[in-house]
């Protein structure tokens, strides 16, 4: 592990749910949040504590459920534990079966609209810490932002960075 950004300090946490974001970050060093589908999109799950513990991006998955995306962070947490790193273009096949994941650098801009807990995490930081999307392909191989992609696939990942629209 590494030591805190210079300007982090810890939040004070008002409920339970913060108390647990606090205490998954010191003991698990990684907390993952879920937010379910609704009209306004599709499900995903995003870490806090990855860039405090380790100054690696935090990562964030849409489309796919609690408990799969959950192992994907959990797994990525534990890679990056052991000095892994993962960066904006990077392709892996190791996280699905049957399909590869592209990280993609997420935009600040979109931290407001999805990364509500993140940002009170980290809000001594202002807005100061980096993001990937883990952007997974369809069946046919084939990301989001591909001709021919499944639309299915790209309705179920909004990707936040506008380079990939």
């Amino acid at each position: 592990m590494k030591a805190a950004p210079a300007n982090f300090t810890w939040p004070k946490p008002d409920d339970v749910s913060e108390r647990k974001i606090c205490a998954d970050v010191i003991n698990h060093h990684c907390h993952i949040v879920t937010i379910p589908e609704d009209s306004e999109g599709p499900t995903y799950s995003f870490s806090i504590g990855l860039y405090l513990n380790f100054r690696h991006p935090e990562i964030i998955i849409f489309g796919l459920s609690q408990r799969v995306a959950g192992t994907a962070i959990n797994d990525i947490c534990s890679r990056v534990e052991k000095g892994s790193r993962f960066q904006a273009g990077q392709e892996t096949d190791e996280l699905f079966i049957g399909c590869k994941v592209r990280f993609v650098s997420v935009d600040p801009k979109n931290y407001r609209e999805y990364l509500g807990c993140a940002r009170w995490f980290y809000r001594s930081l202002n807005d100061n810490f980096p993001v990937l999307q883990a952007v997974w392909t369809d069946k046919l191989g084939k990301f989001p932002w591909e001709s021919n992609s499944s639309p299915q696939t790209a309705k179920f990942q909004p990707v936040l960075n506008s380079a990939h629209r």
